[in-house]
């Protein structure tokens, strides 16, 4: 990734005290950062056309090249190649669809907000993919930009010890005391790999919307698509993770058929 380029996206987002107030770029380095595949003119689209053009994009993907990037990051800690296995998670199982209203006229099948044109600014999706590994993982607008991303970057090597890390992944969450949470899962997990609290609790969350860390009754996105009217949010009064794993707990370990699945 352009060095510049990067710099660009993340200053129009962020400083050194969080969120920037006003979102400008300047033309000319909009231009610069856009020539470089990292800033992007925003899109407009409705429901189910972004619906169509995510299974269009997702025909595309070869699993095993996700699952190499998702693996490959375990030792680079290139964030940005993560959230491309929770993505095509979702996508293996979405299916086009009309758009069901809620009350609060959002899709209560995907999640979208609105049945009609919809203007989304794709820099913020990839600002916080590149600073945090994505935030919005089962947001539909996030999948499809997310997987579009693929075929711009050149596949990843895995090597013996990102595989070896993974094992070691794998044998503390089997391990977890059968009432421990992501959290007490998460602190663990800090001994295994070089890591920060975001980077753990995102690949704890994206392992979850993959199906391998779910509950008997919250399940992931591996035999089915998840309406976004049912994924229960666990009634505690804060919380730091997604749907299903906020649920999860020792007792559940991993479901062994979705992990053979990803990894072999």
């Amino acid at each position: 990734m352009d060095t510049k380029a990067k710099k660009i996206l993340i200053n129009t987002f962020w400083t050194s005290s969080g969120w920037r107030d006003e979102k400008i770029t300047g033309t000319k380095d909009f231009e610069y950062a856009k020539s470089k595949g990292v800033m992007f003119e925003k899109i407009t689209i409705d429901h189910e056309e972004l619906g169509r053009k995510l299974l269009k994009v997702y025909d595309k993907i070869d699993k095993q090249q996700v699952v190499d990037f998702f693996i490959a990051s375990l030792t680079s800690r290139k964030l940005e190649y993560r959230s491309f296995l929770s993505s095509f998670a979702i996508a293996r199982v979405f299916k086009t669809h009309k758009f069901q209203s809620t009350d609060y006229k959002i899709c209560k099948n995907c999640g979208i907000y609105n049945k009609g044109k919809t203007e989304y600014d794709l820099n913020v999706l990839n600002f916080e993919k590149i600073k945090w590994g994505g935030v919005r993982f089962s947001s539909i607008e996030y999948v499809l930009f997310d997987l579009e991303q693929i075929e711009k970057i050149t596949n990843a090597k895995p090597t013996k010890e990102d595989y070896e890390i993974l094992e070691d992944i794998k044998n503390v969450i089997i391990n977890l005391p059968q009432e421990e949470r992501p959290r007490q899962l998460e602190k663990k997990l800090s001994k295994v790999f070089k890591s920060n609290i975001n980077e753990r609790e995102n690949i704890l969350n994206i392992l979850g919307i993959c199906g391998i860390l779910e509950t008997e009754d919250q399940k992931g996105f591996y035999n089915n698509f998840i309406p976004y009217n049912e994924r229960e949010d666990r009634p505690v009064n804060k919380t730091d993770w997604s749907y299903p794993v906020d649920w999860w707990q020792g007792k559940f370990g991993i479901n062994k058929e979705v992990w053979n699945y990803y990894f072999g």
